[in-house]
Parts: C-alpha cells; sequence; structure tokens
C-alpha cells in the first residue's frame, strides 16, 4: 500500500532510508572525540580569573570590554558565577551569554558548564551626594571667615544678607 500524499511524513531522517550503523556510529565517535579533545582544566578562582582576563583582552567591543573589566568571574560548587556592578552591565553580559559560554567552555575543556550573572552590592557605584545649596548667610559667614573685611563692609553699608 503506497502512502497517501497528503498525509504529513516525519521529517526524521532515519524514517524513510534503511539506518546504516556505521553512520550513526560514526556520528557517535565524531561527538565524542570532539569532548575528549577538550583539556579538562580545573575550575579554581585563579583560573577563572586568568581565563576572564583573556576574554577581555580577546573582546573587540569597546563597551563591552569596559563592562567586561568591571566584572568578575568566580567558581561557586562547580558553577561559573559573573558579578556585575549595574544593571546595563548585567543586560549586556547577558546579551553576549552565548559567545561568552563558548569561549568560558573552550577554555575550561568542559561542556557542561553552569554559568549565572548577578550583580554585587559591593560594586554597585553609588552616585555621589549632592550638597544643598548655600543660602546667602551662609555665603557671606563663609565669606567673613575667609576675609574680616567684609563684616566692615558690612556695617559700613548697612547690608542684610539674611533677607532676601
Amino acid at each position: 500500500q503506497l502512502p497517501n500524499p497528503s498525509t504529513p511524513q516525519p521529517q526524521n531522517k532515519y524514517t524513510e532510508q534503511q539506518v546504516n550503523l556505521n553512520q550513526l556510529l560514526a556520528e557517535v565517535q565524531a561527538n565524542a572525540t570532539k569532548e575528549e579533545a577538550l583539556e579538562i582544566v580545573p575550575l579554581t578562582n585563579e583560573k577563572a580569573a586568568e581565563v576572564w582576563a583573556a576574554l577581555v583582552e580577546q573582546c573587540k567591543h569597546d563597551s563591552l570590554k569596559s563592562v567586561l573589566k568591571a566584572a568578575e568571574l568566580r567558581v561557586e560548587e562547580e558553577e561559573l558565577k559573573i558579578l556585575v556592578g549595574s544593571a546595563f552591565g548585567e543586560s549586556m553580559i547577558r546579551e553576549e551569554q552565548n559567545q561568552i559560554m563558548e569561549f568560558l567552555t573552550q577554555a575550561f575543556g568542559r561542556q557542561s558548564l553552569t554559568l549565572r550573572i548577578a550583580k554585587d552590592p559591593a560594586k554597585v557605584v553609588q552616585a555621589p551626594k549632592r550638597k544643598k545649596p548655600m543660602t546667602d548667610r551662609e555665603k557671606f559667614l563663609k565669606m567673613a571667615e575667609s576675609n574680616r573685611l567684609v563684616l566692615d563692609v558690612q556695617k559700613r553699608f548697612d547690608l542684610r544678607p539674611d533677607t532676601d
């Protein structure tokens, strides 16, 4: 019985043709040799710092490079953690996460790495506190501290810096 052309056929490449076990075995061995070709490097914070510095040097985009320089790569229980100081940095690293992960996988020689991106409160840059503007009276007193003749001018011309 011939199949009905109107019914959709499965898209598996092995359904319509004969399964070639030698071809399957060759595919499995090729994938295994790729994984074996990677030299497994121990996950330590020292090695992570070296790999991170190499990643920063390899980066071609200046904005991403500055974000990567400010970030830090740490190893926590067989997991890599990128600590950043801002939401902007976190979003930039998330955008480039695939390329970063590919680089780290090759550098550490491990296919199954876990990567987390988190904000580090210690790296968060606080905006400088603004000083409130000085009143006329405060300005006058500051000038009088540095030069006593300002008090003489005030008395002589009957100036009142505390009023508008």
